[in-house]
């Protein structure tokens, strides 16, 4: 919020008007790329699994190599009332095997 404040007040940057030339479906392709060619991964988006809301995307995860299936990622990225102002990230199930279940790993940002 102070960043915002400070920037708009110093240097005149308009959040706002940056937002335009930034379309959060470009952005999200290009980032999730960006990720697969770095991290070895693939994301697909899910349109099977249920969400909070509907602007919620959900990806599902895998092993860009093998395929395997690794978890989903949750992108809650517009503001909403009763919802934080802030980035966060939160880990919503662990990616564990036990007693020779899987239980893949669910995270929402």
């Amino acid at each position: 919020y102070y960043r915002n404040l400070v920037e708009e007040k110093n240097y005149s940057v308009d959040q706002l008007l940056i937002q335009e030339y930034f379309p959060f479906e470009h952005v999200l392709k290009t980032l999730l790329e960006l990720y697969e060619s770095i991290l070895g991964l693939k994301f697909t988006r899910v349109t099977d699994q249920p969400v909070w809301h509907e602007d919620v995307v959900c990806l599902a995860v895998n092993d860009a190599a093998d395929g395997r299936f690794i978890g989903y990622c949750y992108m809650d990225m517009f503001p909403r009332e009763g919802k934080f102002s802030h980035a966060a990230l939160f880990p919503l199930q662990p990616n564990v095997q036990y007693k020779g279940k899987r239980s893949y790993g669910v995270c929402s940002l």
